[in-house]
């Protein structure tokens, strides 16, 4: 931004000296020139910042992005036992269960292989194995990471139903549809397990 800037100031200053001298407004010129187009370039970068940045906060956790998730969080804080582990789809809803439910979450789609994963998130080896010893007593589906990942979300559920899962909790939010229609709908479902 500054070289951009100090070029503007040079090529006022160019103008200015190359400019016919019958230009009487040419020093006027050189001196505007580079504060005018800095402005310009200013707006036209600021513009689309600000625009994703409104974008982007749509989609954070508690901004509405994800309708429901603090809602079920808190439920998840009390009413599920302390120590209570559950299983998410991805990592997203595991941060809400663990910032707003205060209980251990572990995402399905987290790669055990730590070449492809984030650092920050521990991935279950054997889900079959978590669930058969207890170590993860609910699994939540939700229904932006099932439609970032279908596959995900039929595992989670195949594991609900070979593990008698019983829907103890249902968030429900009015999501908007590809055709801009607002419909209620199930976002978030928490089931309880067992081997």
């Amino acid at each position: 931004m500054i070289l951009g800037v100090r070029l503007l100031d040079v090529t006022g200053h160019w103008l200015a000296a190359h400019l016919p001298a019958r230009v009487a407004w040419r020093a006027t010129l050189a001196a505007a020139l580079p504060g005018l187009l800095a402005a310009a370039l200013v707006v036209v970068t600021a513009l689309p910042a600000v625009g994703g940045s409104q974008r982007a906060l749509g989609s954070l956790a508690g901004t509405g992005g994800l309708p429901g998730g603090r809602e079920a969080g808190e439920w998840i804080d009390a009413h599920l036992p302390h120590g209570a582990a559950l299983m998410t789809i991805g990592p997203t809803m595991s941060n809400l269960v663990e910032f707003y439910g205060h209980r251990s979450s572990q995402g399905l789609s987290v790669s055990t292989n730590p070449l492809h994963r984030n650092p920050a998130y521990d991935p279950i080896p054997n889900p079959d194995y978590a669930i058969r010893t207890l170590r993860i007593q609910y699994v939540v589906w939700d229904t932006w990471s099932a439609s970032r990942s279908s596959h995900f979300s039929a595992r989670l559920l195949a594991y609900a139903s070979k593990y008698h899962g019983r829907l103890i909790y249902e968030q429900r939010a009015r999501v908007r549809q590809p055709n801009g229609a607002l419909v209620e709908q199930p976002v978030i479902e928490i089931y309880e397990v067992r081997p």
